[in-house]
């Protein structure tokens, strides 16, 4: 097959074409050129076998491949290191979580001691407050014992020769017989213990004086005065005798009904006083 010139052309084109062909097992590759004016063409091209061509592409899959596994490599390495760096997060995640659990359970813990020291404190306060009253209490007492202590003054000025003294409550016990109910022999008595208290520069306060009469029911009552200091003695139904109260029958209601009240008193007196101790 030739390539043929038209002289329509005024300057020669050149064209390569390929043209296999096969024989004996071999792939001829024949490239032929457009002729020149003159007639002339260009050598062929050498022959390749079909060998040769397997080999070429067996050497460029054999490339092809090669890089795929380098890529794979790289991509398995980089998923190693994702990997590992994912572990990594998750353990510090597991650290952080346990920080969490820690902090809120001091969190609680704190609130809880919070609470407790709220309430201490409370109770404080109202401790303070009760203290504020009793040291102005002291301060009143202080006062009036200061005032007290002036008039003691004046009073031995203006009559030093006579100290006057005052002893705790004092109790005095009669018996008075049913066949003579009055109280002469009381009234004897009372002035006996009014001059044994005057030779001992001590006084008798007729005005807290109480006389109360113990008897048993259905027991007639003798008639008569008692006086201390010329004054009339109060009558009363009842008295504390020894730390208990009796009425004048005998009996142990009103000790029962006042007991509770004096341990109050005392047990506030007694917290009071332990407030003070350092």
């Amino acid at each position: 097959m030739r390539h043929m010139v038209t002289a329509a052309h005024s300057q020669p084109q050149r064209s390569h074409q390929r043209a296999t062909g096969h024989s004996g097992g071999k792939v001829y590759l024949m490239e032929r050129d457009q002729v020149d004016g003159k007639g002339r063409g260009r050598s062929a091209p050498p022959e390749v076998s079909l060998d040769e061509m397997q080999q070429r592409k067996m050497l460029l899959h054999i490339g092809i491949l090669r890089e795929c596994e380098l890529k794979l490599k790289a991509a398995l390495l980089e998923l190693k290191a994702s990997k590992e760096m994912c572990d990594c997060l998750i353990s510090e995640r597991d650290d952080h979580e346990t920080e969490i659990r820690s902090v809120i359970f001091m969190n609680t813990k704190l609130k809880g001691e919070l609470a407790e020291m709220d309430e201490k404190c409370n109770d404080l306060t109202d401790q303070r407050d009760r203290l504020q009253v009793l040291v102005s209490e002291m301060d009143d007492c202080q006062n009036h014992y200061e005032q007290s202590l002036l008039q003691i003054q004046v009073l031995q000025e203006e009559d030093a020769h006579e100290i006057v003294l005052f002893a705790d409550d004092t109790s005095l016990i009669f018996k008075v017989k049913r066949q003579q109910p009055t109280y002469d022999d009381v009234n004897n008595a009372i002035s006996k213990v009014e001059k044994w208290f005057t030779a001992n520069n001590l006084l008798l306060n007729e005005m807290k004086t109480k006389c109360i009469r113990f008897s048993l029911p259905n027991v007639r009552h003798g008639s008569g005065t008692i006086s201390v200091r010329s004054k009339e003695l109060e009558f009363v139904n009842s008295t504390v005798f020894l730390g208990i109260t009796l009425d004048d029958r005998f009996q142990w209601g009103p000790h029962i009904k006042n007991f509770p009240v004096a341990e109050a008193g005392r047990s506030r007196n007694l917290q009071a006083r332990t407030s003070y101790i350092p």
